[in-house]
């Protein structure tokens, strides 16, 4: 769950959000951002559907970085419930 709006830091944007209950500075890096576009259209549309609601299914490692607990995307889960990852 999104819970704040994206906002660009450095080479890539981020937004906090819920996972499981905790909440983390989802971050996605600048090298990772054509794979929004394949994804979405754009970064823009990415972040628009963000905004609406839209849940995701991302692939990522978990990290701490300066105190605060981050998500940083790898990839989307594409995958549909039941299927071989």
């Amino acid at each position: 769950e999104v819970i704040s709006k994206f906002s660009w830091r450095g080479t890539g944007i981020s937004a906090k959000v819920r996972i499981n209950n905790d909440e983390y500075d989802l971050v996605i890096w600048q090298d990772k951002h054509k794979l929004l576009e394949d994804y979405c259209g754009s970064v823009t549309e990415f972040m628009k559907r963000c905004r609406r609601g839209a849940v995701l299914h991302c692939v990522g490692t978990f990290s701490d970085y300066k105190g605060a607990k981050q998500f940083v995307l790898s990839d989307f889960n594409t995958k549909k419930d039941g299927e071989a990852a």
